[in-house]
């Protein structure tokens, strides 16, 4: 093969050639490097269990876990820290955590519910909001419509909107019904939809509307997958 640049090398991997000695993970990788670790400590008498999720604050200052048994950690990515740990963030696993701004946050859990948190109040929740009826396994935020939209293993898509919040007793709107949905994504324009099933479709939802997605795809009720 001779001498190639490195972005050959990756499409020769690409397109299925063996791999060489010189084409290996550690060559074309090995400017990446861990610069640092959090660990709980074991003598701990409240371990966190599994991370299930992560996500960075949109200033990338803070990062926010979503832990197994219940809690949720707050880390300092530059001095690798746990600024925070809140043990009974819900009753059941926190699957996964979705930054609204600089200061808001949200999580959802296997308990079926979503929690809205203050970053700088973390000593209880801002408000519960309910309307799953199994775990609640993802979250995206459109900035675009300000609308949150969920997934659950109830088979709804539900959406909420945010600024009904401060409002008190908020209940998640059924936007789509189908069986088998786990989890989804959002582009960053939020202009589509990646959903997930697990039986091994995935669908995506082109020109999304989220206000809408109920009236376009109520063909969904009846899919045999």
């Amino acid at each position: 093969m001779g001498s190639v640049s490195v972005f050959q090398k990756l499409k020769h991997r690409h397109i299925g050639y063996p791999l060489l000695p010189s084409l290996q993970a550690g060559y074309l990788y090995r400017s990446l490097r861990c610069t640092g670790r959090w660990e709980y400590d074991a003598a701990s008498s409240s371990p966190y269990g599994s991370i299930f999720g992560l996500e960075f604050s949109p200033q990338g200052d803070v990062v926010v876990a979503a832990c197994e048994k219940t809690s949720i950690l707050i880390l300092d990515p530059y001095t690798h820290c746990c600024v925070k740990a809140v043990n009974q963030a819900h009753s059941d696993c926190v699957n996964c955590v979705r930054f609204l701004d600089n200061r808001t946050f949200l999580t959802c859990s296997d308990d079926t519910s979503l929690a809205i948190w203050d970053i700088r109040r973390m000593d209880e929740k801002v408000n519960t909001l309910n309307g799953h009826n199994n775990w609640v396994k993802s979250i995206q935020y459109s900035h675009k419509e300000r609308l949150l939209v969920t997934t659950g293993f109830d088979d709804t898509i539900r959406v909420w909107e945010t600024d009904k919040f401060a409002e008190g007793c908020v209940t998640g709107q059924i936007a789509m019904h189908c069986k088998y949905i786990t989890r989804l994504k959002l582009t960053p324009d939020a202009k589509k939809m990646v959903v997930s099933t697990s039986v091994g479709f995935l669908f995506v939802i082109h020109e999304l509307s989220l206000q809408s997605l109920e009236v376009l795809f109520s063909w969904c009720f009846s899919v045999d997958w």
